[in-house]
C-alpha cells in the first residue's frame, strides 16, 4: 500500500512538473536563455551559440507530438538539431528525433530541453557570450538549465535555495587540503629565503591555506644527448618549468641528488613549518633510457606504453630507492608511493610538452606485481598508490580491473584525478572503494576559465567531489603558475622572483581554513553547498556558492542540530560568524544574513562564495 502512494504521489508530482512547463514552453516566439541571461542563437556558421540580449534571435517553438517542440530560427525557419552526438547546429535540413525536445522543470524555475534522440540535455560548458551549444549533457549543471522568455530582455528571477542540514546524515571523515610540488616547487625552490618562506607561510599556516598533504614529483630525466627528441621540447607547452630532471642518466650511473634541491628545499620547509604535513611520491614517467622511444614525453604514438617490460623490475627500484633516499637523508618518509599518472589516456607522446607514459590497465597489474615485493623489502612503511586516471570513469574501470586480477590487496590508497568526471562515476567509485576498505585520494584537478567565474567554477567540482566521490584528502595541481590566474592560487614570475597571491587563493580559503583534518562531510540536498561538522561536534561550517552573476537567497535550516536548535535568539546571532570572497571581496567578514528562528537567511551576491562558521 505503502509502494502505491508513493508511486501515486510520483506520478502526481510528474504531471505538475509537466503542467508548471507547459505554461513556460508553448508554441510561439519566444527567447531562451541560460541562468546568467546569455540567449541561444546562431552564429555566422550555423553553430548554436549564445549570446547577449542586444543581438539575441528570436525562436519560434513549434509543438509536436509526445510533449515534444521544434525550435526554429528566422524566415528560413532554420532548425536546432543535434548533428552528430554532440554539436547543435541551426541548419534548413532540420534533423528528425535530433531536432525534438522535450521541456522538463528544473531548480529555480529553470527548463531542461532533453533531446528526444539520445535522451541528452542541451547544455554549454562555459556561461559566458559565445560559449557553444552540445546536445550531450546530463542536465544536472547550472549550465545546462534554461528560462524561456516573452523578450530578450525579460529579468530573470533570483533563485531561492531552502534546505536542511542534519549532522545525523553524515559522508565521509575528511583529512585535509594538499597540492602537488611539481612543477613551481622546482623553479620557486631557486629563489631567495625570504620569497621561499612567504610562499610556504600562505600554503600551510591556519590563516593561510591551511594544506597538509603535499605530492613530490619523482623526475624521470630526458637523454642529455636529445637522441630521441630535440632539445628543451617541454618548452613548447608547459613551459621550462615542466623539464624535469631525473636522478641517473644509464643504468650504471650513480644517483645524482643534487638535481633535486629546488623540489627538496621547498618540501624541507613544509615539513618544517608543518610537522603533521603528508607527502606522496609520484612519477610522470621512467627514465629516458628505459622507454620505447628515448623520450620521456611518451611514445609514438602517444596510446602505446613506453616503459619498456624488461625495464619493469629497475623502474620499480629507481622508484623506492627516492623513497629510500628521502627517509636516510632527511627524516621524510613518503606515505604512499604513486607509479603512474594519468597512464590509460594518449596525452603523452614523444617530444610532447611534459613528462608523461602511458600504461594499458594491463601493464598497470604487471608493474605493480614487480614494485609491491620491491617496496616491501624496502623496510619503509610507504605503501602503493594507484592508479592516477585523469577520468574518474576510467579510474572505475582500473578499479575493477585490479580486482579482477587480485593485486588490490597490493595497492594501499586509490588515487583518482577529477578533469573528466559526472557524478554517477565519482559515486560508483567511492562505492568501490569503501567496500574495498581502501583510502582514496582526490590526487589533481584544475581549471581554465576566466576571472572569478572560472574560480567558482572549478569550486564547484570540489564541491561535488567531496559530497559524491568522497575522499579523505582532496589535492590542487598547481599553487604557482606564470602565464595565468586560473590554474595557480598564486601568479608569479618564476626569473624575477615576483608574485602575488589570485581570486582562486581565496576561493580555496573558503574552505581549506575551516574545513580541516579530522571534520565530517554531512550530505545537503542543495549542490552548490558543502557542509561539515567538526570531530568534538562543536563546530559546523557551511560553505555557499554563488556561480550566477544575480543574487540568491540560501535559507540554511539549522532546526535539525540539536545544540543550535536549544539556543536563544541572542545566543544564536553570537553563534554564526561568516567570511565571503566576491569579485571586490577576499575572505572579508561579512554580516549581511539574518538568524530567524533555526534558519541562516542570506542573500549571497552574484559569482561569490561565503562560508557560515556556527559555534555549538
Amino acid at each position: 500500500m505503502r509502494q502505491l502512494l508513493s508511486k501515486a504521489l510520483l506520478i502526481v508530482a510528474m504531471l505538475a512538473a509537466q503542467l508548471s512547463v507547459a505554461a513556460q514552453m508553448r508554441q510561439g516566439y519566444v527567447y531562451i536563455a541560460n541562468c546568467q541571461g546569455n540567449l541561444i542563437s546562431p552564429s555566422a556558421d550555423g553553430k548554436a551559440v549564445l549570446t547577449t540580449p542586444q543581438k539575441a534571435a528570436r525562436l519560434y517553438a513549434k509543438a509536436v507530438s509526445g510533449g515534444y517542440y521544434e525550435l526554429l530560427c528566422g524566415n528560413d525557419r532554420l532548425t536546432l538539431s543535434d548533428k552528430d552526438g554532440y554539436t547543435m547546429l541551426f541548419s534548413k535540413a532540420g534533423g528528425g528525433d535530433a531536432a525534438l525536445f522535450k521541456a522538463e522543470k528544473a531548480d529555480d524555475g529553470m527548463t531542461r530541453l532533453r533531446c528526444k534522440k539520445n535522451g541528452k540535455c542541451l547544455g554549454t560548458d562555459s556561461f559566458g557570450n559565445g560559449a557553444q551549444l552540445y546536445g550531450d549533457k546530463n542536465g544536472a549543471d547550472d549550465r545546462h538549465l534554461w528560462a524561456v522568455l516573452k523578450s530578450a530582455d525579460e529579468q530573470l528571477p533570483n533563485p531561492v535555495r531552502t534546505y536542511r542540514l542534519d549532522f545525523a546524515d553524515k559522508a565521509q571523515e575528511f583529512r585535509g587540503w594538499g597540492i602537488s610540488l611539481c612543477w613551481w616547487a622546482a623553479m620557486c625552490g631557486k629563489w631567495d629565503e625570504k620569497r621561499i618562506d612567504q610562499l610556504v607561510d600562505w600554503l600551510v599556516s591556519p590563516d593561510g591555506l591551511n594544506y597538509r598533504f603535499f605530492r613530490y614529483n619523482i623526475g624521470g630525466g630526458e637523454d642529455p644527448h636529445n637522441r630521441g627528441c630535440e632539445p628543451h621540447h617541454m618548452g613548447k607547452g608547459k613551459g621550462l618549468r615542466a623539464e624535469m630532471e631525473g636522478f641517473k642518466d644509464s643504468t650504471n650511473d650513480v644517483y645524482h641528488w643534487y638535481r633535486d634541491d629546488a623540489q627538496r628545499k621547498i618540501l624541507l620547509k613544509i615539513k618544517e613549518r608543518r610537522p603533521d604535513a603528508v607527502f606522496e611520491a609520484f612519477s610522470n614517467s621512467c627514465p629516458w633510457y628505459m622507454t620505447y622511444s628515448g623520450c620521456v614525453g611518451g611514445n609514438t604514438p602517444g596510446g602505446k606504453d613506453n616503459l619498456r617490460p624488461e625495464y619493469y623490475d629497475e623502474f620499480a627500484h629507481y622508484l623506492v630507492d627516492v623513497c629510500r633516499h628521502y627517509k636516510d637523508a632527511y627524516g621524510v618518509e613518503f606515505k604512499t608511493l604513486e607509479p603512474f599518472n594519468e597512464s590509460m589516456t594518449a596525452y603523452w607522446y614523444a617530444g610532447g610538452s611534459q613528462e608523461g607514459c602511458h600504461f594499458d590497465k594491463e601493464s598497470q597489474v604487471a608493474f605493480i606485481k614487480k614494485l609491491y615485493p620491491v617496496l616491501k623489502a624496502s623496510g619503509l612503511n610507504t605503501v602503493i598508490s594507484a592508479s592516477d586516471e585523469t577520468s574518474v570513469r576510467q579510474s572505475v574501470e582500473a578499479f575493477e580491473y585490479y580486482k579482477s586480477q587480485g593485486v588490490l590487496g597490493m595497492v594501499g590508497q586509490w588515487n583518482t584525478h577529477t578533469y573528466i568526471a559526472d557524478n554517477d562515476s565519482r559515486e560508483q567509485l567511492s562505492q568501490l572503494t569503501t567496500e574495498a576498505h581502501i583510502p582514496l585520494w582526490m590526487s589533481e584537478v584544475g581549471s581554465g576559465g576566466n576571472g572569478i567565474a572560472g574560480n567558482l567554477r572549478l569550486a564547484q567540482t570540489l564541491i561535488d567531489d567531496m559530497r559524491y566521490l568522497r575522499p579523505e584528502a582532496w589535492v590542487d595541481w598547481q599553487y604557482v603558475e606564470e602565464h595565468n590566474d586560473q590554474w595557480c592560487l598564486v601568479q608569479g614570475d618564476f626569473a624575477k622572483q615576483t608574485y602575488h597571491r589570485v581570486k582562486n587563493y581565496y576561493v580555496r580559503q573558503q574552505f581549506s581554513r575551516f574545513i580541516t583534518d579530522g571534520y565530517t562531510i554531512i550530505n545537503t540536498p542543495c549542490r552548490q553547498t558543502l557542509a561539515a561538522v567538526s570531530g568534538d561536534g562543536k563546530t559546523c561550517v557551511v560553505v555557499v556558492l554563488n556561480p550566477l552573476n544575480r543574487s540568491t537567497r540560501h535559507n540554511i535550516d539549522l532546526s535539525a542540530v540539536k545544540a543550535f536548535a536549544k539556543m536563544g535568539t541572542a545566543a544564536k546571532q553570537k553563534a554564526v560568524k561568516a567570511w565571503r570572497t566576491s569579485q571586490d571581496e577576499d575572505m572579508a567578514v561579512t554580516t549581511g544574513y539574518t538568524v530567524r528562528g533555526n534558519t541562516i537567511a542570506y542573500d549571497l551576491p552574484g559569482l561569490s562564495i561565503t562560508t557560515f562558521v556556527v559555534s555549538l
